[in-house]
C-alpha cells in the first residue's frame, strides 16, 4: 500500500490513495498524465460514473491533487477504480482483495479523433476493401494467431497499423504474414492517418489475450466499424452486442468470428455500434 504525502516535493508515482493500475502487475498511484482538480470535482459531484481526463503537466502540483482525492478515500487510505468488472475481478485475483474493498468502476475512453487530410483519405480509400489491425505488434496482441486464422483466405487484404514493439515476436508475424500474402505493415502511423483508416476499413480486429476494453477497439467502432474483439476483457461491458467476441486461444474461434464480420460489413457501417462507443470520449 502506498503511503504518505505531505511535501510538493513529491514524485506524481508517489501519490497515496487513489489507484487505477493497469493489469500488469503493477500498482500506480494516479496515471500519467493527471486527472484535475477541476476533473476530480465533477467526478466527486456525479459519483465518479464517468471522470473527464484531462493532460495537465504544469499548473497543478502533487499536493493540490491529493487534497482533491481525499473526500474520495476512504478510511484505510486506498480506493480502486476499475474500468470494468473483468478488470476488477483480474484486480481482486492478483491482490487477494477482499468483496468489500472500496471500489468505483471508472470508464475508459478516448480522445477526439483528429480529422485526416484529402491526401490520407484517398490513401485510405486506395486500399480498398481491409481488415484493419491497429495496435503495437506484441504478443499480448496476439497478432500471430489472428494470422494463422486467416492464413487460407487471402483474398482478405490485412493491414497492420502499429510500432513493434516485440521485435522477435513481429519477425515471426511479418514471416507468416508473407507466406499468407495481400498483408500489409504500416508501422506506426500519424492519429490523422489512423482516423482515415478507421473510416475506410470494413473490419477492425484485435483478438488480444487481454484488453480492458483496448481504446483501438472503441476508436473503431465509432467509427463505424465492424468489430472483432477479445471475449478475455472488458469490451462487453462498454459495446455489448456491437462487437464481436473472439476466444484468443482459439484459431477457430478467431477465423469464425473475423469472417462473421466480414460479412456483417457488407450490410454497411456498424452505425447503431458508432453510437455507443461515441459515448465513450474524455
Amino acid at each position: 500500500m502506498l503511503t504518505g504525502l505531505q511535501s510538493k516535493k513529491h514524485k506524481w508515482w508517489q501519490l497515496p490513495a487513489t489507484i487505477r493500475a493497469h493489469f500488469k502487475g503493477l500498482t500506480y498511484a494516479l496515471r500519467h498524465p493527471f486527472w484535475t482538480v477541476e476533473a476530480l470535482d465533477e467526478a466527486r459531484q456525479g459519483g465518479l460514473n464517468r471522470v473527464q481526463h484531462i493532460p495537465v503537466y504544469v499548473n497543478e502540483t502533487p499536493a493540490m491533487i491529493y487534497a482533491a482525492l481525499q473526500p474520495l478515500i476512504p478510511h484505510d487510505g486506498v480506493l480502486w477504480l476499475p474500468n470494468s468488472m473483468s478488470e476488477w475481478h483480474a484486480f481482486t485475483d492478483f491482490y487477494s482483495l477482499p468483496p468489500e474493498t472500496p471500489h468505483r468502476f471508472v470508464h475508459n475512453a478516448f480522445g477526439p479523433l483528429p480529422e485526416p487530410s484529402n491526401e490520407e483519405t484517398k490513401n485510405a480509400e486506395s486500399l480498398g476493401d481491409f481488415i484493419l489491425v491497429s495496435g503495437r505488434i506484441e504478443r499480448r496482441k496476439n497478432q500471430y494467431l489472428l494470422l494463422k486464422a486467416l492464413e487460407e483466405y487471402p483474398s482478405i487484404k490485412l493491414v497492420f497499423a502499429g510500432k513493434a514493439t516485440d521485435v522477435e515476436y513481429a519477425r515471426i508475424v511479418k514471416h507468416l504474414a508473407e507466406k499468407r500474402g495481400n498483408t500489409i505493415f504500416l508501422g506506426h502511423v500519424q492519429p490523422t492517418t489512423l482516423t482515415a483508416l478507421y473510416r475506410k476499413a470494413r473490419v477492425h480486429a484485435l483478438p488480444s489475450f487481454h484488453e480492458t476494453p483496448g481504446i483501438s477497439n472503441l476508436e473503431a467502432i465509432a467509427s463505424g466499424c465492424w468489430n472483432v474483439g477479445t471475449s478475455m476483457g472488458g469490451l462487453m461491458e462498454y459495446v455489448g452486442k456491437h462487437s464481436l467476441y473472439a476466444n484468443p486461444y482459439s484459431i477457430d474461434d478467431i477465423r469464425e468470428k473475423v469472417l462473421l464480420a466480414w460479412e456483417m460489413s457488407r450490410t454497411g457501417r456498424n452505425e447503431a455500434g458508432a453510437q455507443i462507443a461515441q459515448s465513450y470520449t474524455w
